[in-house]
């Protein structure tokens, strides 16, 4: 742990040496020039561009407040609204989430199957304060946790989360320091999403989605 967080401090010194700038959320981290545009999640009125999945999900948990995207689950417990199509292949998707009220945690869906059956997901688990990357089939009801790391997410705060897909490798960041990381046996094409699952009467502020893609299949 020590080698990475060392690793983590020599990769930042060396983005403020090339770029002249202290490594930000403002700068990406030292990693906004590398020839792939952010583009926003958020196109016209309401949630145009996202499509909120049906049961086992309650689409109603979901609503649009100027640049962010509100879970508010009430008496649901599940919530995915979703956007790409199956040509996602290798990107950087990022969000900024804050858990509001409650104890449910946000999550960045990925890889979602054309049948809606089975995906991956990056979640909070506030019972054992770890950030985890899971391999989820709705079919079976099957849950595989694949990476899971010491993390705690202290409601009210804003977390600048990405979560970065390319090729077979898996990755994610939290305020511009890895979390997770893993490497798949397939590589996960498909649409991504946003999430939540967990205890009723919560709510979870996803703020300012982006995605920038790094190619299509």
């Amino acid at each position: 742990m020590r080698r990475i967080h060392h690793a983590i401090h020599i990769g930042l010194l060396a983005a403020m040496s090339a770029t002249g700038e202290t490594p930000s959320f403002e700068n990406d981290y030292g990693r906004a020039d590398i020839g792939k545009p952010w583009e926003s999640m958020m196109a016209g009125q309401g949630l145009a561009g996202w499509h909120a999945s049906e049961a086992p999900f309650s689409p109603s948990v979901w609503r649009r407040e100027g640049d962010a995207i509100i879970a508010d689950t009430g008496q649901a417990t599940r919530g995915r609204l979703v956007q790409g199509d199956g040509t996602w292949a290798a990107y950087e998707f990022k969000v900024q989430a804050t858990i509001e009220k409650g104890f449910i945690a946000p999550q960045l869906v990925f890889g979602i199957s054309d049948d809606h059956a089975s995906s991956h997901f990056l979640t909070y688990l506030a019972g054992w304060k770890t950030m985890v990357i899971v391999r989820r089939n709705e079919e079976t009801h099957e849950d595989v946790k694949l990476d899971v790391v010491d993390f705690v997410m202290d409601p009210g705060r804003e977390y600048d989360i990405v979560l970065k897909v390319r090729d077979h490798s898996v990755t994610s960041y939290v305020d511009g320091v890895l979390v997770n990381r893993l490497t798949l046996p397939e590589e996960p094409r498909g649409t991504v999403g946003l999430a939540v699952w967990g205890n009723d009467n919560s709510v979870v502020r996803f703020r300012d989605p982006k995605v920038r893609h790094y190619y299509k299949r």
